[in-house]
C-alpha cells in the first residue's frame, strides 16, 4: 500500500513539474493586440522604479481608459527613455505604444 502511494505521488508530482514548464512556452508569445501588450509590459515593470511604474498606471493607463491615445503613447515614450527601465521593458514600452499608433491611426 505504501509503495503504490509513493509511486502515485512521484507521478503527479512529475505531471505538475513538466505542466509548470509548459506554462513558461505559452508566456514567451507575441501579443497581437495592445492590451495583451500592455498587460505584458505591466508584469515585466513590476520591478521597475516607482517613477515608471507612477507614469504607467498614471499616465498609459488613463489615457487608454478615458479615450486618450496620444496621452498613453507620450508615457510609454517616457517610460522607454527611461535609463533605469531595461532593454527588454523598453522594447516592450515601444511595441504598445507602436500597437496605440497603429490602433488609433496616428503617425
Amino acid at each position: 500500500m505504501k509503495t503504490a502511494t509513493r509511486l502515485v505521488i512521484i507521478l503527479l508530482g512529475g505531471l505538475l513539474c513538466l505542466s509548470g514548464a509548459s506554462c513558461k512556452k505559452k508566456a514567451a508569445a507575441q501579443p497581437k493586440t495592445p492590451e495583451e501588450a500592455l498587460l505584458a509590459l505591466r508584469e515585466s515593470l513590476a520591478t521597475a522604479p516607482k517613477e515608471v511604474q507612477s507614469i504607467l498606471y498614471g499616465q498609459v493607463d488613463n489615457g487608454i481608459r478615458y479615450g486618450k491615445p496620444q496621452d498613453a503613447i507620450a508615457g510609454l515614450e517616457k517610460i522607454a527613455a527611461d535609463p533605469g527601465v531595461n532593454e527588454q521593458q523598453k522594447k516592450l514600452a515601444t511595441d504598445v505604444a507602436n500597437m496605440l499608433r497603429a490602433k488609433a491611426g496616428t503617425p
